[in-house]
């Protein structure tokens, strides 16, 4: 048995079609191109001359040879989409992800789900990859400083990583402070663009280094979206989030974390007074009956359909879009009540989207209003296998 075929066997990840599939087609062509020692050619694309191509590695760096022992890492494999730092990343060896980052591999590659190799890495519980990958980052931004680089000694935590991507991009007394208003505790969810527009919600003095003024005033006449995600985070899903794309495409973002149902309402309500709220994402994992916040199994980590609280976000949702990154939401369990309906019915918000079955990340379509040119929030995708949308619209009285 080949090399290629003992890694592969050692990946359950994979189904067994797409295994066949490998086998079939894609082994023979690294034994013809071993032998010939000439580069892999792809299909369909005409100005690609090797799988090099497409991983942004320098020519020539890891040549495919039969001496190369990298040489089952370069394939595009096909039904992830993932490339060879992220099969690095998912053996968890940290030596063939530094060899690949080195050579030139994109460490902001994703893959057919939205995921780069450092959420997959969370995912996956290798934080000393997510380290080594953060590192990385924090160089191309240019926020890797001396006293950065000295938070990285001891052991590695996924609250450690956290707090010191916040202490790089907002300095550790304003990422403190934005734990402290604001909830967060998880800021790679978040750009460095996103994280200085919230700093400076909280202190207006605060000097951004990635945001202009420019980028803030053309958000004060921007729709409002108000991002709620949870603190019990125990398969790391919502780090491959499109909230920061949200950001980009010009809508007023304004972010929170919370681990209560009380720490949800009291957040949108306190958006709620500052101005109208167009849209709201509830994020958190989710039943048909319950969206968890905190951990542990107590009834005040949930929102659920039981919450007679809600009904005091209708002055604040009333016509709002709800956005639900909660699996199994919009299904119904059985029963005629599900979290959808109920958030939708006691807010008087327009509609409520919710997935069916469990995605694996959010993405949003966005278009810009005609007449005033603000953007708008078309359709929401929900990506993962048997994963749709569901929309759930108010229904006008009859007259």
């Amino acid at each position: 048995m080949s090399k290629l075929n003992k890694q592969l066997k050692k990946k359950p990840k994979l189904s067994q079609r797409t295994r066949s599939i490998i086998a079939k087609v894609v082994v023979p062509k690294i034994k013809n191109s071993k032998e010939k020692n000439t580069p892999i050619k792809r299909q369909n694309e005409p100005n690609s001359n090797s799988i090099l191509h497409n991983l942004n590695l320098k020519p020539g760096s890891i040549p495919i040879t039969s001496n190369n022992k990298f040489d089952n890492f370069h394939l595009e494999i096909i039904s992830d989409g993932w490339t060879p730092l992220h099969w690095a990343v998912s053996s968890g060896n940290l030596k063939k992800v530094i060899r690949l980052v080195e050579s030139g591999a994109d460490i902001y590659a994703k893959d057919k789900m939205g995921r780069t190799p450092m959420m997959l890495a969370f995912m996956e519980n290798n934080l000393d990859i997510v380290a080594y990958l953060l590192k990385v980052h924090l160089m191309k931004i240019n926020a890797y400083t001396p006293e950065i680089a000295s938070m990285f000694k001891g052991k590695m935590t996924e609250e450690k990583l956290n707090f010191i991507y916040g202490c790089a991009i907002l300095g550790k007394k304003n990422a403190l402070r934005l734990r402290k208003k604001r909830g967060i505790v998880y800021f790679l969810r978040y750009s460095p663009k996103l994280l200085e527009y919230t700093m400076l919600q909280i202190d207006p003095d605060y000097k951004p280094k990635y945001i202009t003024k420019a980028d803030i005033e053309r958000r004060k006449k921007a729709p409002k979206v108000v991002v709620v995600y949870n603190h019990a985070d125990h398969n790391k899903a919502f780090y491959n989030n499109d909230i920061s794309q949200l950001y980009k495409q010009g809508f007023d973002v304004q972010i929170y974390e919370c681990g209560t149902e009380n720490c949800v309402y009291n957040a949108i309500t306190s958006e709620g007074k500052r101005g109208k709220i167009y849209a709201v994402i509830f994020g958190g994992h989710g039943s048909p009956k319950s969206i968890k916040y905190g951990k542990g199994e107590d009834e005040k980590n949930y929102i659920d359909i039981t919450d007679k609280e809600m009904k005091k976000l209708n002055p604040y949702l009333a016509g709002a879009t709800i956005i639900l990154e909660a699996c199994h939401s919009g299904e119904t369990d059985g029963g005629k009540k599900n979290v959808a309906t109920e958030i939708l019915n006691t807010t008087g918000a327009k509609k409520v989207i919710a997935p069916i079955y469990a995605p694996i990340t959010t993405r949003y379509v966005i278009t810009k209003n005609s007449k005033e040119g603000r953007p708008v929030i078309k359709n929401v995708r929900y990506l993962g296998r048997y994963v749709k949308a569901k929309t759930f619209p108010q229904k006008i009285p009859e007259k």
